[in-house]
């Protein structure tokens, strides 16, 4: 799912704040950084899909079920 950076940052701190709460870190001698999100990344750009047509279309379309894939694709 592709979200707002800030949205990603307040969920995980939210995350953590659960766990902190619930003892989970503790009973797993685990701790997170105070800095956790101070991390290089990239944003990707948003992949495009092809619908059944071989017409391009935007990952939103196909997540909210405009169109079908046309066959599952097999993995090795």
């Amino acid at each position: 799912m592709i979200t707002e950076p800030r949205d990603r940052y307040e969920r995980t701190q939210i995350l953590i704040e659960n766990f902190t709460k619930a003892d989970i870190l503790k009973e797993w001698n685990a701790k997170v950084s105070e800095n956790f999100a101070q991390i290089k990344a990239k944003q990707l750009y948003h992949p495009k899909v092809l619908d059944p047509r071989d017409s391009e279309r935007q990952w939103e379309d196909y997540v909210q079920m405009a169109f079908k894939h046309t066959q599952p694709l097999q993995l090795l």
